[in-house]
Order: structure tokens, then sequence, then C-alpha cells
């Protein structure tokens, strides 16, 4: 199983955990006459400015926070 460090470059700057991190990302769907959101048409949406929190500590930050890349960790 990849971490978040591995697929996105993020970790949490507080507790060092890469295991489960939740970005708040902004959601395109196409929506259909009939009420069925697309989901083949989705896309999401995050930068350095979203929301972000570590699943295991609760720390709660900017996505620039966790990104492992700025802070030297990777």
């Amino acid at each position: 199983m990849s971490s978040t460090r591995e697929t996105y470059g993020l970790a949490c700057p507080k507790c060092g955990s890469d295991r489960l991190i939740v970005v708040r990302a902004l959601t395109w769907l196409m929506l259909c006459g009939d009420a069925t959101p697309q989901a083949d048409h989705c896309q999401d949406e995050w930068d350095d400015d979203s929301q972000c929190a570590c699943g295991k500590c609760g720390y709660n930050d900017q996505v620039a926070r966790y990104t492992a890349r700025e802070r030297g960790v990777i």
C-alpha cells in the first residue's frame, strides 16, 4: 500500500503521518436531466491553499504545510 507521501508528496507536519490525509477539494460533476451525475466526467481539484487534515492526529492546515518537499522531507 502506497503512502500519501509517495503518491502525492504529502505528510502531516505535526506527527509525520503519511497514511491518511484528508483534503477539501472542489469537485466538478456533469449533471444530467435524469438526476444522475456522470462519474466518468468528474474532476477533483485542490491547490496549496486548500484545507487539509491529518487522519491520525487531526492537525488541520493548508495543503502547502503538508507538502513534504517544502519541508525538506523528500
